[in-house]
């Protein structure tokens, strides 16, 4: 099967959703704070992904298996000069990244990973940075696979 990574298009917006709506299961399933998949959430979740890419150079980019997408990277550029303990000031950031089920295991999260970063490294960072939740360790032993490191935790506290 070939798979072919392009831009995300306005008429990918219910293929997409179904990548989406994966991700969202698995951080649901891992942590309490996460929103269960519903149509309002995918909606919200397609505005906010075009906002930000307007507003900070970033780019969607999906992987499609002949007429289907079967995943998506998002990332933009996010920058703090204000940050006076670290010299990141600007950096690339991936904001989301999902392989439908049935495509998992292919390499298609390996090609999503690349044209992100290559779009990104166009834009000038030196840096890229994405997030993990510590209970999906699957996530980051692949982005470890592809070279990144841990660099900060987050730690919670809950009150209820």
């Amino acid at each position: 099967m070939k798979i072919v990574v392009r831009e995300l298009a306005a008429k990918d917006k219910k293929s997409w959703a179904k990548c989406f709506t994966a991700l969202q299961f698995i951080e649901a399933s891992l942590e309490p704070d996460r929103l269960q998949p519903s149509a309002s959430l995918e909606n919200n979740y397609w505005d906010y992904l075009h906002s930000q890419c307007a507003q900070k150079r970033g780019r969607v980019f999906v992987a499609m298996a002949d007429t289907e997408i079967c995943g998506f990277v998002a990332g933009w550029i996010e920058e703090d000069a204000a940050n006076l303990i670290t010299t990141l000031h600007e950096f690339g950031y991936i904001s989301d990244i999902s392989i439908a089920p049935d495509f998992r295991g292919q390499g298609i999260g390996r090609k999503l990973m690349i044209e992100i970063e290559a779009y990104l490294k166009e834009q000038g960072v030196a840096v890229v940075k994405v997030g993990v939740l510590a209970k999906n360790s699957k996530a980051h032993d692949f982005y470890s696979e592809c070279g990144y490191h841990d660099h900060e935790i987050s730690l919670i506290k809950s009150f209820t």
